[in-house]
């Protein structure tokens, strides 16, 4: 008798087009960042911020959503189930039985052992009908688990600050109007310094102030040209561009080509 019921096992990349949910599993979800960092919301408000080699465990019935915070995030995912009637269940397996609608965060120093093993379940998953890799399959995720769950290893929850800078670029994000917004007045929405929030911003989200909203500002801007036949003009007057010029320099400096060139080869045609 099975003692995990094991479902999709594999890596995945995320970017503006590629969000994350929203989705709510009747499985274990054990997702984890490889590179880059993502944002995610589950339930009724909670949110977090997974950089690389950080993940959560999110419990069967929990609804949840998300997107990269930088431009391309790669991460692994592992979907399944247990069986709480096989006859042999390891001690981290039997931890999970009966969870459901929260989640773990996992952000500690783990070792390289850890990856290694989320590697092979992923790799191994192409072999579903093979009974001797399914065992191999059950041994690197326990492994996985009890690294994880191990008291050894610290999980950092978000500070009082950090909370607020998540909630801040949450909003960001959603508004684009308020990218006109200074970081003089990002660091009095949460309460610190400018030369404090400064550092903590980058910090936590990888890129200063200015180049987070820098790239809001294109993430918009593209999806003005590529979605609409609003006159480029309009767009950059609507971003907060006073000259042209300057936002067809701005645009080039991060997509290598001008809106133009971007719209011609990315236009959404109806």
């Amino acid at each position: 008798m099975k003692t995990i019921h094991f479902y999709l096992h594999s890596y995945g990349e995320h970017d503006e087009n590629n969000k994350i949910g929203p989705v709510t599993w009747p499985h274990f979800d054990l997702l984890f960042v490889h590179e880059g960092e993502i944002f995610l919301h589950l339930l009724e408000g909670d949110h977090i911020r997974l950089g690389e080699r950080q993940g959560v465990l999110i419990y069967p019935l929990t609804p949840f959503q998300g997107y990269a915070l930088t431009e391309i995030a790669r991460t692994s995912v592992q979907h399944f189930d247990i069986n709480k009637d096989a006859h042999y269940k390891p001690q981290v397996v039997q931890s999970l039985l009966g969870k459901s609608r929260g989640y773990e965060i996992f952000q500690g120093e783990y070792s390289p052992n850890l990856f290694h093993n989320i590697d092979l379940t992923i790799r191994w998953a192409t072999y579903e009908d093979d009974p001797f890799l399914y065992d191999l399959r059950v041994a690197a995720m326990v492994l996985v688990l009890g690294e994880l769950k191990s008291k050894k290893f610290q999980k950092r929850k978000m500070n009082h600050h950090e909370e607020a800078i998540a909630d801040l670029v949450d909003r960001l994000r959603v508004n684009w109007r308020a990218h006109g917004m200074s970081v003089d007045d990002m660091a009095r929405e949460v309460e610190l310094s400018t030369s404090h929030f400064r550092a903590l911003f980058r910090n936590f989200v990888g890129a200063s102030p200015g180049q987070f909203l820098f790239n809001l500002r294109m993430l918009e801007a593209k999806r003005y040209l590529r979605e609409t036949l609003t006159p480029i003009k309009e767009i950059s007057e609507k971003l907060g561009y006073k000259n042209l010029s300057h936002f067809y320099r701005a645009f080039k400096s991060h997509e290598s080509i001008s809106p133009r060139e971007y719209r011609d080869k990315n236009i959404i045609r109806g």
